[in-house]
């Protein structure tokens, strides 16, 4: 993730550069560990189903930070983990209900949020609001498919290499 709200350089050692991530969301964000190790996580995530490479890094660049200005204070008003950073494991790109609000953006940025809605502000200068809904049975945090990804690739490559990676469990 390139994390447009905070000036990180590229970092050699990949694990530094995912403690530094985790640590800004978690830090400077306010977010609860599991979700700043979560986000840190989507850095190394493949572009899911219906995502070119440039619209995935656009994607997760906004939920950055939309996480680093909103998600702890929409955590606070009451938001479940899954409405603010869901996405559907087979088709991301084309299941809207089960997006997230953080990918929801589409280049937009969230310019207030309460209990039940977020507004967004998007590029054209039109104002969005998106509601709060019952998470769909299909919804999945983001990373927890990266964690997937990874589980079934450790078995093919080192043991134990994966053992930090871990999803937020509600």
């Amino acid at each position: 993730m390139r994390w447009a709200t905070a000036a990180l350089e590229p970092v050699a050692d990949p694990d530094r550069g995912f403690e530094e991530r985790a640590a800004i969301s978690e830090y400077d964000g306010g977010l609860p560990r599991e979700i700043a190790e979560g986000l840190a996580n989507l850095d190394t995530m493949p572009p899911p189903n219906g995502f070119t490479p440039s619209r995935w890094e656009q994607t997760i660049n906004g939920a950055a930070i939309f996480a680093d200005r909103w998600g702890a204070r929409a955590l606070e008003l009451g938001w479940q983990p899954i409405e603010l950073f869901g996405i559907h494991p087979v088709a991301p790109a084309a299941r809207h209900d089960c997006l997230g609000l953080a990918f929801m953006l589409d280049g937009g940025e969230v310019v207030d949020i309460d209990a039940t809605k977020a507004t967004i502000l998007k590029p054209n200068g039109i104002k969005q609001s998106y509601y709060r809904w019952q998470a769909s049975p299909g919804a999945e945090l983001a990373w927890c498919k990266l964690r997937t990804l990874r589980m079934k690739a450790s078995s093919l490559s080192q043991p134990g290499e994966f053992s930090r990676q871990k999803g937020f469990e509600q």
